[in-house]
């Protein structure tokens, strides 16, 4: 998680971003055009999860399953919020997939 300094940073880049495209009308921002922010909780799965369920409660939305991510997100239109939770099992395998245990 962002110290508070990080979040205010990460907020401010934010503002940047929308303060030069409001004074570049000339830079397209098209209808399938999106911004994301994406937290991914640390800890083993069980906390993972759990932080998920609690942001999904602070988000007021509902956690679910989207293939192998336990995640919850709120959108304003284009814009949104998101948390996913990667398990261990799909960590493990995506790296496993990438990089070639040798034994």
């Amino acid at each position: 998680m962002a110290d508070p300094g990080e979040r205010q940073g990460l907020l401010g880049d934010l503002r940047t971003l929308v303060m030069y495209l409001e004074t570049r009308p000339e830079l397209p921002v098209g209808e399938m055009a999106r911004v994301e922010i994406t937290y991914f909780p640390e800890g083993c799965d069980d906390r993972q999860e759990r932080e998920v369920v609690r942001l999904a409660e602070a988000l007021g939305t509902r956690p679910r399953w989207e293939g192998d991510h336990f995640v919850c997100d709120k959108w304003f239109g284009q814009a949104g919020y998101r948390v996913v939770s990667i398990p261990e099992r799909v960590r493990r395998g995506g790296l496993a997939a990438v990089i070639p245990l040798r034994v």
